[in-house]
């Protein structure tokens, strides 16, 4: 049986290692790209359901100005009916008052005539009574002719005379009796008048009657279609409320499953980083780094090949008799942004080391700012960037505007030394 020198068994051993790294990787990567499909499609469904309720808005909005519409031109034919019912009335009550004018004149008139005939039948009287006297008259001057024995000239004379005062009598009786019937045509062409009058003042109030009760009938009419119009536009708004509270709880758990898939590729970037400081801070390798705008992701010593100055740092301080005595890694910023036409995802990422010097008895802290962009395509790191911790935000700031980084945080956690933290 052939022996395998250590050294070999010891590369395969590595290989190995290396080997279930990168399929663990690849698992993870499989299932980041799954939720990212995952997370697009329910921002797709999201944003249809919220296409759907701002179109039933709109249409609940129309509906809602028509029945706002149509209650305005109720209202307003309600207010054309009550003026024109208010017309009516005025009218109604202007007859009213003609027909009250005209009955007082037929009443006057009516009395007038009766005072006329009572003058007539009294003049009628007085004629029949001086006929009546002026007979008697004729009667005793023929007797006192013939008793004096006058002569037939004078007996003549006097019944002509008596005939003349008979006459003029019956005229005078007659001319008083034709004025006073006069008088009586007149007042019952009077009462006439106010009769026809009375009966148009009757005829006008049942008129304005009738168009009031039309008047209060389309009023009526209106003021029930406006309701109907305010209930629709009701319904209609309760429903277009509802639709849009559902959109609004289906993006909320779009935004939701989006924010989480965020925080997992975030605490992801974190991860790598840690895993790299440990990487980093346990090797004795004495190799320089090789320096490149590109790593590999399974890199072990990524870190140290992608960073050389801060691997320049450590190898001082441990030269110098500084040790670690407590780390931590914690993700600052996190975003995408294009490079090659396509999406990377990048991080900030703050190292905190802790050193101490047993043999000099002292102890110091020293921070770190790194950057780099991840893709997952090509499992390549790339473009490297690091600065103090001094003026961090502003040199971070400034690196997100060069970059054009779109950053998707909306929450930031932290990684402590291995324990998630939000």
């Amino acid at each position: 049986m052939v022996s395998i020198p250590p050294e070999f068994q010891k590369l395969r051993d590595q290989v190995q290692a290396d080997a279930d790294r990168a399929e663990r990787a690849r698992d993870d990567a499989l299932q980041a790209h799954t939720e990212a499909v995952a997370a697009k499609a329910e921002a797709l469904a999201a944003q249809t359901a919220s296409g759907a309720a701002a179109q039933a808005a709109g249409a609940a909005r129309i509906e809602a100005e028509k029945a706002q519409k149509a209650g305005e031109d109720s209202a307003a034919m309600a207010a054309q009916s009550r003026q024109a019912a208010e017309v009516a009335l005025t009218n109604a009550e202007q007859a009213k008052a003609a027909s009250e004018a005209a009955a007082t004149k037929a009443a006057e008139a009516a009395a007038a005539s009766d005072t006329a005939a009572t003058k007539a039948g009294d003049a009628r009287t007085g004629a029949e009574s001086a006929a009546a006297k002026t007979n008697e008259t004729a009667q005793a001057a023929q007797r006192a002719s013939e008793a004096a024995g006058v002569s037939a000239d004078h007996a003549k004379a006097s019944e002509q005379a008596a005939a003349q005062a008979k006459a003029d009598a019956s005229a005078a009786a007659a001319a008083t009796a034709s004025a006073d019937a006069q008088s009586a045509a007149r007042a019952s062409e009077s009462a006439a008048t106010a009769a026809q009058a009375s009966a148009a003042s009757e005829q006008g109030a049942t008129r304005a009657k009738l168009e009031l009760d039309q008047a209060s009938r389309r009023a009526s009419e209106a003021m029930t279609a406006a309701a109907a119009a305010e209930t629709a536009a009701r319904e209609i708004t309760s429903e277009a409320r509802k639709l849009l509270k559902e959109a609004r709880l289906e993006l909320e758990l779009v935004k939701k499953a989006r924010n989480e898939l965020r925080t997992e590729q975030a605490l992801g970037l974190e991860l790598l980083v840690k895993r790299g400081l440990d990487d980093f801070l346990a090797t004795d390798l004495k190799d320089p780094p090789q320096r490149g705008q590109a790593v590999e992701l399974d890199r072990k010593m990524f870190l140290r090949d992608m960073f050389p100055e801060l691997w320049a740092w450590f190898q001082e301080s441990r030269s110098n008799h500084w040790e670690v005595d407590d780390r931590n890694v914690k993700i600052l910023d996190y975003g995408s942004l294009q490079w090659e036409d396509r999406s990377l995802l990048m991080g900030f990422f703050q190292l905190d080391l802790k050193l101490r010097n047993p043999a000099a008895g002292e102890r110091r802290d020293n921070c770190f700012v790194l950057a780099f962009l991840r893709d997952d395509e090509f499992r390549i790191l790339r473009e490297p960037w690091s600065t103090t911790c001094e003026n961090r935000d502003t040199a971070i700031q400034k690196r997100i505007e060069q970059t054009g980084l779109h950053v998707l945080w909306e929450r930031r956690p932290t990684m402590v030394t291995g324990a998630v933290t939000r």
